[in-house]
């Protein structure tokens, strides 16, 4: 409290200094036992200071503050030299922002183009040309219940009680029966369908016609043939491997023959035909 010879302007100036330029108006009125030093400095810092209306930053409420103007700021800087204030007033914040966007800087322009959104929202929505969905995503309401998963609430029929299932196999149903596993269901009789005969392709040429002719017309009986006496199973088993180590496994039939060079033919013939 040593500060009683100074002018309530003078104390008021310097309490706005220790405060980085703003304070609250019930912090300068708690300044003074009586809490008129805003009252009493008023006249004596005129256009130094200026009132503003927000809000708290925990309660949200409404607040006047009081903070420094541009001269304010000059006459403090004057005061104490290097002194750098915490924040600047609005009018102050506002002709910086015009002096942005009239030279084009991006961020301050983003301004005007979100203010040009809300009007064009707020114009749609008074039209009513924007509308809620009309269907809300999710199943009905009731169906089934908000806080996880539960049972179903049996259908309620209008005048009748909820009536229980039937019993399952003579037993009295209950929630445990319903996770049981259902018998598995017979099996589907399988029912074979003869099939079809396969379709001979047309002759693409005179020679496959004659060919084909001659089948259809001139069939010979089959006559089987006794394998050969004079070669050794254990001979074609040779030959059958060494067909297979040239890759030719494709060629032999299953009556124990070999396709060569369009023909069927015996293995001891395709050992002659191809030595080793």
């Amino acid at each position: 409290m040593g500060h009683f010879h100074l002018t309530p302007g003078r104390r008021l100036l310097l309490f706005l200094l220790d405060g980085g330029g703003i304070r609250t108006v019930l912090e300068i009125s708690r300044r003074n036992a009586d809490g008129r030093l805003l009252a009493k400095a008023r006249p004596e810092l005129g256009d130094l200071i200026t009132e503003e209306v927000g809000r708290a930053k925990a309660s949200k409420r409404p607040v006047r503050r009081i903070i420094l103007t541009m001269k304010g700021l000059a006459a403090a800087q004057a005061l104490r030299p290097g002194w750098q204030p915490r924040r600047l007033t609005t009018d102050v914040l506002k002709a910086w922002l015009r002096e942005l966007q009239a030279e084009r800087n991006e961020w301050a322009c983003q301004f005007i183009k979100d203010a040009a959104d809300a009007a064009e929202l707020r114009r749609l929505r008074a039209i009513n040309w924007i509308r809620p969905p009309l269907k809300r995503p999710g199943p009905p309401k009731g169906y089934m219940p908000r806080n996880g998963f539960q049972e179903r609430q049996l259908r309620k029929i209008p005048g009748r009680e909820n009536v229980a299932p039937a019993p399952i196999g003579g037993t009295q149903w209950s929630p445990a029966l319903s996770i049981l596993p259902s018998p598995p269901a017979p099996p589907l009789p399988v029912v074979r369908r003869p099939s079809a005969p396969i379709p001979t392709p047309p002759p693409s040429s005179d020679a496959e016609f004659y060919q084909q002719y001659v089948r259809q017309n001139f069939q010979t009986p089959y006559v089987s043939r006794p394998a050969a006496a004079d070669v050794p199973s254990s001979e074609n088993e040779r030959i059958r491997d060494r067909i297979i180590r040239k890759n030719y496994r494709d060629a032999l039939l299953p009556n124990g023959k070999v396709w060569f060079d369009n023909r069927e033919i015996t293995l001891a013939q395709w050992e002659k035909e191809n030595p080793e």
